[in-house]
């Protein structure tokens, strides 16, 4: 059986990036996978090998081992918010790194489903373009993600998909109720200009005025580390279940992003700051609103064609725009199925590239959309 290196942030108490990893498992399964990760038993629950995201020569020897190199969704192409506790360009460094290092040994490495944040500076820039041109296969999950890579120099054109978690998901049945129920998926990364301590009152403040509108409001952390010495999405929580007590309800981390679409079925709308709680929102076939503090709950929000608001959202706003999510129709089955055959695509690329063309597959590739550079 070939080996592959997957590589991204998995076993880090993020359901999201785990859903990602779940789905790079189930669309390669006749490859055997060493997993970068924080927690082992992330990997080793899906058969995986672990390999410790913490140790680069570990990180190195399992790609010299692999036949090939994978880069398994994320935003790749970004500088790390300080909150994340890492040097800036690490990310970006890293993924180089791998590049290199498959361009000795003559590996293929893959990027799928990945996509870009804001790259600031020279430094970010030029990393970000030596990947963009050194990758054999390069699939974004968004048109912006693309545009901010082209606005970085990248002459383009560049492939574009949909996020990899799309795969484990189906179109949801129609909604037949209007619940007043509300879900609030917090991030600690949406901070805003106001701080930390501004965030907290926005959220405290908007949880008021659903609370005073007669709405039943459920909070809900989807990044818990195995380490609770590191930042996570608890501390939100935490801090308004304290202010609130017993008149909100604190839901569980699901433990998939199918079970969190199935927890979300019965809420009236769920106010999304982190980006896969958007799409398990339009796999339970409820109406979201995306508080955009990055460019990809804008991206994702634009596809479902759902309501933004801004990271320093005033809150009275953002209660009058739940409001208006409560009564209405969630994402289209259409849309949904779309960005299904969009993801699905990106991984029959992916299984033509590290089959060298061999694959049963490779006659029956469709084309994904392209994003080119406009003329100067």
């Amino acid at each position: 059986m070939p080996a592959a290196l997957l590589a991204g942030a998995y076993g880090q108490g993020n359901l999201g990036d785990d859903a990602l990893l779940q789905a790079f498992v189930k669309a390669l399964p006749d490859w055997s996978l060493a997993v970068t990760c924080d927690d082992p038993t992330t990997a080793e629950e899906l058969g995986c090998q672990p390999v410790p995201s913490s140790r680069p020569g570990a990180v190195a020897r399992a790609a010299l081992r692999a036949d090939a190199i994978v880069v398994g969704g994320g935003t790749v192409f970004k500088t790390l918010h300080p909150a994340a506790g890492r040097r800036p360009y690490a990310l970006l460094a890293n993924a180089s790194a791998l590049i290199a290092l498959s361009s000795m040994v003559g590996r293929p490495v893959a990027f799928v489903g990945v996509g870009a944040g804001e790259l600031p500076d020279r430094r970010s820039r030029a990393l970000a373009l030596f990947i963009i041109r050194h990758a054999d296969l390069l699939i974004l999950r968004d048109e912006e993600s693309a545009r901010e890579l082209i606005r970085a120099g990248s002459p383009g054109p560049l492939r574009v998909g949909a996020d990899p978690a799309w795969t484990l998901v189906g179109p949801p049945e129609a909604r037949t109720a209007h619940e007043s129920s509300v879900r609030i998926v917090p991030s600690v990364y949406a901070v805003g200009a106001d701080g930390w301590s501004g965030m907290i009152q926005r959220i405290t403040d908007t949880v008021s005025g659903l609370l005073a509108a007669g709405c039943t409001v459920q909070l809900q952390a989807w990044e818990q580390h195995p380490r609770r010495a590191k930042i996570d999405d608890r501390l939100i929580v935490d801090a308004l279940s304290s202010r609130f007590g017993r008149s909100v309800e604190v839901v569980p981390k699901p433990d998939s992003i199918e079970a969190a679409a199935q927890s979300m079925a019965g809420n009236g709308t769920v106010v999304c700051f982190r980006f896969h709680a958007l799409l398990a929102a339009a796999a339970a076939g409820v109406p979201s609103i995306a508080v955009t503090h990055e460019n990809k709950l804008n991206a994702m929000a634009r596809r479902l064609e759902q309501r933004i608001a801004p990271v320093n959202f005033d809150p009275a706003t953002l209660v009058g725009q739940v409001a208006e999510a409560v009564t209405a129709p969630g994402p289209a089955p259409s849309v949904i199925k779309e960005q299904i055959d969009l993801a699905d695509e990106g991984f029959r690329h992916l299984r033509v590239l590290l089959s060298r063309g061999h694959s049963d597959e490779a006659d029956s590739l469709g084309a994904l959309p392209l994003i080119s550079a406009p003329p100067s």
